[in-house]
Formats: C-alpha cells, sequence, structure tokens
C-alpha cells in the first residue's frame, strides 16, 4: 500500500500587497500562528519579493518556523530584490531612517 502522504496535493498562496511605513516602524507583513497545531505541517517554503519604490530602503527580516532570523537584507529605494527560502515563518519590514513605501510578494508552498 502506498504512503498517503507521497499522494499529498502541493497547495500555494499568493500574498501580495502595497506599504507605506514611517521612520522607525515595522510592518509585519506574514507571520505564522505558532500556538495553532500546524495545518499544513511545517515547514512552509516559498520566495518573499520587496520593491522599494518611495522614501528610503528597506529593511527586510526573515524568520524561519521556530521563530531563528534566517535573513536579512536591505532594498535601495528604486530596487527589488526576491529570495527564496526553505522555511519561512515570518516576514517584516522596517525603515529606520525615513518614510519608505513600495509593493510585497510572498509566494509560499504547503
Amino acid at each position: 500500500m502506498p504512503c498517503l502522504c507521497n499522494n499529498r496535493n502541493p497547495y500555494n498562496d499568493d500574498i501580495c500587497g502595497t506599504f507605506m511605513i514611517t521612520a522607525g516602524m515595522s510592518l509585519t507583513v506574514y507571520a505564522i500562528n505558532t500556538s495553532a497545531p500546524a495545518i499544513p505541517p511545517l515547514p512552509i517554503s516559498g520566495s518573499v519579493s520587496v520593491k522599494a519604490s518611495g522614501g528610503g530602503n528597506v529593511d527586510v527580516t526573515i524568520r524561519n518556523s521556530i521563530g531563528a532570523s534566517i535573513d536579512t537584507f536591505t532594498v535601495p529605494v528604486g530596487s527589488t530584490f526576491t529570495r527564496t527560502y526553505g522555511d519561512i515563518g515570518f516576514v517584516a519590514l522596517l525603515n529606520n531612517s525615513s518614510s519608505a513605501s513600495g509593493e510585497y510578494g510572498l509566494s509560499l508552498h504547503y
């Protein structure tokens, strides 16, 4: 009898939006609920894209499903950065110097 787990259909979520953050403020654009049972089972892999279109640079923080920091990067104004991860549990945007605006997109795979 074949394992039922091998017959699972993959699921995808696309989370997209625009942002405008003021100096010293952060915006959490994605966070898993760690107090609820994991349905579907973790980890959740996927890509994070951030476009900084106005104001200052945007700092991006990525944590995995257990809350450990796995990456931070800065997106300069006028640029778009995309990175792919094997375990995404939290994504936040921050600007320390001035207001910043732009777009974000997450493509998640369960």
